[in-house]
């Protein structure tokens, strides 16, 4: 067994024990911050899962467009469970359309006392997670490293972008 597929068995060990523990909590999902903690939970572990899948049949940018997801829901997460007012609670679980204050990210911090870790991950890497889930400029420029359709998928790591011409 190789590195990689070394890891994606850990990761599914991980993810296997963490699920057995969630389901043995027995939670009241009729309470709103429970309902929205749990299902930010499953969801990133989800997306981690589909991570796994799509390493193993090589499909690394859809691999790295789900880092965002798993992000932001890790975020939501935190600001839910430490942030969150009840009637904000309230509106995440009756209305789709809320919109997250634009100090989420400090305001996690200052609660969680990360000295700045939230912040700071946003700030050095949102605009990179974006351009992978966004089809932006790095999952374009890894795109055409050949001519040829089957190299076209050569992923190519730690490389500046490829430009065309």
């Amino acid at each position: 067994m190789n590195k990689v597929e070394l890891e994606l068995l850990r990761n599914k060990e991980i993810r296997d024990k963490i699920t057995t523990i969630q389901v043995g909590l027995g939670f009241n999902l009729k309470e709103e911050k429970v309902y929205l903690l749990t299902a930010y939970f499953d969801i990133a572990i989800e997306h981690h899962s589909a991570i796994d899948l799509l390493i193993k049949e090589s499909l690394f940018g859809s691999a790295c467009a789900l880092v965002r997801p798993i992000a932001e829901t890790v975020y939501r997460a935190a600001w839910v469970n430490a942030c969150a007012s009840p009637q904000q609670l309230k509106q995440l679980v009756a209305d789709d359309s809320f919109e997250f204050p634009t100090d989420m990210m400090e305001r996690t911090d200052a609660v969680y006392a990360t000295d700045g870790f939230f912040k700071t991950i946003k700030k050095t890497s949102w605009k990179s997670m974006c351009s992978y889930t966004h089809s932006g400029l790095l999952q374009i420029s890894r795109r055409h490293v050949s001519s040829t359709p089957v190299e076209w998928r050569t992923w190519r790591m730690g490389g500046g972008p490829v430009k065309p011409g």
